[in-house]
């Protein structure tokens, strides 16, 4: 049951972290910059000094805040193992980035996008642990 738990959390923060970036780029742009709404079906790249690449840091925050608090909650008594897993495969997740993205968004967003995601996780597993009376 502890090892379910633990997989649980991980996707529960997951999809948390996922659901609150989605809904933020729909805000962004639908609402803010609709110069960036697909043409065609073919994504619209900024150019490299857009506002938007500066705006979604503090969403990457939240949404690791938010994802490090659901995979805590999820992951009961298993919370450290859940979110160690979760901060590995964000990590994993975000090289790729680097090469796919390289040419479209800078180097410094996609370097400080995960490193905020997962600052936010810890802070979100933090603010669990502490609640639950048990050291980080």
């Amino acid at each position: 049951m502890a090892t379910l738990r633990i997989i649980l959390g991980v996707i529960g923060g997951y999809a948390a972290m996922a659901a609150l970036i989605m809904v933020w780029a729909f805000v962004v742009v639908v609402m803010i910059y609709p110069e960036l709404a697909p043409v065609d079906g073919k994504p619209v790249y900024p150019p490299l000094d857009h506002p938007g690449f500066v705006a979604e840091l503090p969403v990457n925050l939240v949404a690791g805040f938010l994802g490090g608090l659901v995979c805590a909650l999820i992951a009961g008594a298993g919370r450290k193992v859940s979110v160690a897993i979760m901060i590995g495969l964000m990590l994993a997740m975000s090289l790729p980035n680097l090469f796919l993205y390289g040419d479209v968004k800078p180097l410094w967003a996609n370097i400080a996008a995960p490193i905020l995601g997962i600052t936010g996780v810890l802070a979100g597993y933090t603010a669990i642990a502490r609640g639950r009376g048990k050291q980080a």
